[in-house]
């Protein structure tokens, strides 16, 4: 009797650990995309899917142009595709080189001197005209920073805002919009930054014990 319940009780911790995520990521952009330059949140996510692959976590992989507006549409369209909602969705775009950073507010703004790839620039623009000035991703990281060992917390940084660009854009619209599965913003080291094969490898680790540990 003893075995057989050793034996439910691992099937269903097992079965517990399984999850399904969609993972967002964006291209190149700016004189970079001209250059051949990478998106580094393409590559780790990519990464990331691959080092998952015939486990029991499911990464779909979808990728985002860097386009306000357009980025979450094309985010929600993958979303609806999927044969079964997802537990989680996370987006992942560049940000600094020291760390990863996990972003859990968005803003009701949009701000930057650089153009989209679209070519739109906007400045002191709002994204909702009735959305509230500042919003909390559903998926709140900070929670699950907690449990990652001290190796993986030493290249995270907590940082509540998203910025003022098209990751921020898309934050703000699918924290809203996005009801039914929680969501959260990951910014990676930018595909331009020092040591990148050391941060690419160190970004991978990061994100996949927090994903495991969702």
């Amino acid at each position: 009797m003893k075995l057989i319940l050793s034996v439910l009780f691992l099937i269903t911790a097992q079965s517990s650990m399984a999850k399904t995520i969609l993972l967002s990521s964006f291209d190149a952009f700016g004189e970079g995309k001209e250059k051949g330059k990478e998106n580094q949140s393409r590559i780790v996510a990519k990464l990331l899917q691959e080092r998952f692959k015939n486990t029991d976590i499911k990464i779909h992989h979808c990728e985002l142009r860097t386009v306000y507006y357009k980025s979450a549409e094309t985010l929600k369209d993958c979303y609806n595709s999927l044969p079964e909602k997802p537990d989680f969705v996370i987006s992942l775009g560049e940000g600094y080189c020291d760390s990863v950073y996990f972003n859990i507010r968005a803003g009701n703004l949009m701000q930057s001197e650089t153009a989209d790839n679209d070519g739109v620039v906007f400045k002191h623009n709002i994204i909702r005209k009735d959305g509230p000035k500042k919003i909390y991703t559903p998926l709140n990281l900070k929670l699950t920073y907690k449990k990652l060992s001290k190796r993986s917390r030493s290249f995270i940084k907590n940082k509540k805002n998203t910025g003022t660009f098209v990751c921020n854009n898309l934050s703000y619209i699918m924290s809203n919009d996005l009801e039914e599965t929680p969501y959260s913003f990951i910014h990676v080291p930018d595909y331009s930054c020092k040591n990148l094969k050391y941060k690419t490898k160190r970004s991978v680790e990061v994100i996949a014990e927090t994903l495991e540990k969702l």
